[in-house]
């Protein structure tokens, strides 16, 4: 590729129509990048970007900047742009079949040569492309099916690029075969993108780095791979490469999205190395990996670092902890060992209670990971008992503070809750580390861990915010441990309703309240309720009377309201059932 570089510059930039790019050479996508992983979405949304631009007759469609290593004459490598040439060559492949089935022989050979290392004056056609090399090599396990795919083979069932050519084939199918010729000249003249020119000698993994820490913001795992990759650029590594490269791919497809499997990124190296900052996430984490390798075998150091963070148990369990359900196997099979399966607080619920707040994550990450990945039967009924009643000290600790704190603050204690995770991680037995302890040093000036305290915190809690879903939370747990039959009431399907109307318009006939101002009683936790889905909400006409709404109450599935134990509603009606409910809270609810 010849490429302008009047400056001197070491790496050089050159502006050109895309599928001028593909007659310059090969192109092959490096071991280390992942698989092709557009969505359908992006495909249509590509497809219909280029029509659009067709319509308004515009004079270019700008693609970006790709970013190509130089390994020979004719030879480049893929740094940044896969998604992008693959999916531009899919639509060349499936024009190609369209303009072979209607025998318009200049089209069919126009998008053959994007796609084969042919010459200008080539002649060649479809059935003829076996004998020819494809310009583009994608990642190793989509290379079998691309090259059916351009070569008009049959195309199978499964994956991105089998649902990519799905979407392509559709989309072409819908043009007639003028309309595929206007998109076929415009996309191999019209489409430009800026291509950035990397010699061999430099590492493309720096200037990777430094761009999209300059500019677009990668997910933080694809950052800590690409690092992670460059231990295994040794061609004796080539096995236990590929081994790493298949891992970290199956971290991705396990958790479905990269912003899961980011989050579970931070979550695993905050249980390692203790707490490292959002905003530096990266670069802490490079640090701390490069610092406890060992230097005279670094690859074997990455190697175990990588096969322990991508364990299938470890990941599902992040899952779990992400995306809590009551059917969970895991979960099911945690509350057997800790005899917990029959009790009102069990991991199901200390999983849907702790679900929003996301600092906790490590710690119980930590807690169930020695659960996870201990062998000795014996042993892990015991770790289960031992990890359950952490658990519930940890959401006890958390529940309470986020109620008599004016606003809970992750930050607060995140990089408390982070070093805790990494000393339960690395602990010889969980038994060694105390953290009923630790959150007595964490509680501070917010005093929750004393019950009295707490209590008397609670008299005054109130919410105005609708927004705020502690409210619901708490009054779901209160709930919990009173309904009988243990059922769990999901927090979809349930809201929170005010005893004393929230609407000033019924506020005239609430007499209990006319000394007092309403404002002050209204978003009270002790004026609060649930009603479930089912139930009859108080319409304008019950919001007039406590009796009245008392009548619906008592038909709710929610024993919480179901069984409302007062005859009138005033203000000492609330400040009494506040302090009642700060007891169920302490007592027999947030308990240590």
């Amino acid at each position: 590729m010849t490429v302008s570089n009047d400056n001197n510059t070491v790496i050089s930039t050159k502006q050109m129509v895309f599928s001028h790019l593909f007659y310059e050479g090969r192109f092959a996508v490096p071991w280390h990048q992942r698989r092709y992983d557009w969505t359908k979405e992006h495909v249509r949304e590509l497809l219909q970007d280029i029509d659009e631009a067709i319509k308004e007759k515009r004079k270019c469609y700008f693609l970006g900047a790709i970013i190509l290593i130089e390994k020979g004459t004719k030879d480049w490598q893929i740094n940044d742009g896969q998604q992008r040439m693959v999916t531009i060559s899919l639509i060349c492949a499936c024009l190609s079949r369209l303009f072979y089935e209607t025998n318009e022989q200049i089209y069919e050979n126009n998008a053959l040569r994007v796609l084969f290392d042919l010459d200008v004056n080539s002649t060649a056609r479809l059935p003829d492309t076996d004998e020819h090399e494809p310009r583009l090599t994608p990642p190793r396990d989509d290379r079998t099916r691309y090259n059916l795919m351009i070569r008009g083979s049959s195309i199978g069932t499964n994956g991105k690029l089998t649902d990519a050519w799905l979407e392509i084939e559709q989309f072409v199918s819908g043009m007639g075969i003028e309309q595929s010729k206007r998109f076929m000249d415009f996309l191999l003249t019209k489409i430009e993108v800026a291509c950035l020119h990397i010699p061999d000698e430099v590492d493309p993994n720096s200037v990777f780095e430094t761009i999209n820490c300059r500019g677009k913001q990668l997910e933080d795992l694809d950052l800590i791979r690409n690092y992670l990759y460059s231990y295994f650029n040794a061609s004796e590594e080539k096995s236990r490469r590929d081994t790493v490269h298949d891992n970290l791919e199956n971290v991705r497809t396990q958790l479905r999205t990269d912003i899961r499997a980011g989050e579970y990124a931070r979550c695993y190296f905050q249980c390692k190395y203790g707490f490292l900052p959002k905003q530096s996430f990266y670069r802490k984490t490079r640090e701390m990996i490069r610092s406890t390798t060992n230097p005279q075998n670094p690859a074997d150091s990455i190697y175990d670092l990588v096969s322990e963070f991508s364990l299938k148990d470890r990941v599902e369990l992040f899952n779990t902890i992400a995306n809590p359900s009551a059917t969970n196997t895991f979960v099911e099979n945690f509350e057997k060992h800790s005899n917990s399966n029959r009790k009102k607080r069990n991991l199901s619920v200390f999983l849907q209670e702790l679900k929003a707040y996301k600092v906790a994550q490590p710690m119980v990450f930590a807690l169930l990971s020695r659960y996870v990945m201990e062998s000795d039967a014996v042993k892990k009924r015991r770790l289960a008992k031992r990890v359950h009643a952490d658990l519930n000290r940890i959401t006890s600790f958390i529940l309470r503070t986020a109620f008599v704190a004016p606003k809970f603050e992750p930050s607060h204690f995140e990089s408390e809750f982070s070093n805790l995770a990494k000393r339960i991680m690395s602990a010889k037995d969980v038994y060694d580390v105390d953290v009923m302890s630790s959150l007595r040093e964490f509680d501070g000036t917010y005093g929750v861990i004393d019950d009295d305290k707490f209590i008397e915190k609670m008299k005054v809690t109130e919410i105005r915010n609708t927004r705020d879903r502690r409210a619901k939370r708490f009054l779901l747990s209160v709930n919990h441990s009173l309904q009988s039959d243990g059922r769990l009431i999901n927090e979809q399907h349930c809201s929170v309703e005010h005893i004393l109307p929230k609407s000033e318009e019924h506020w005239s006939s609430w007499n209990n309240f006319d000394e007092y101002n309403l404002e002050d009683w209204v978003h009270r936790i002790g004026n609060l309720t649930l009603l479930g889905q089912e139930d009859n909400k108080p319409g304008k006409s019950d919001n007039g009377s406590f009796a009245r709404k008392k009548e619906i109450f008592g038909r709710s599935a929610i024993k919480l309201t179901r069984e409302l134990g007062y005859d009138d509603w005033s203000p000492e009606a609330i400040a009494s059932r506040q302090k009642e409910l700060a007891k169920l809270a302490a007592k027999g609810v947030w308990t240590f």
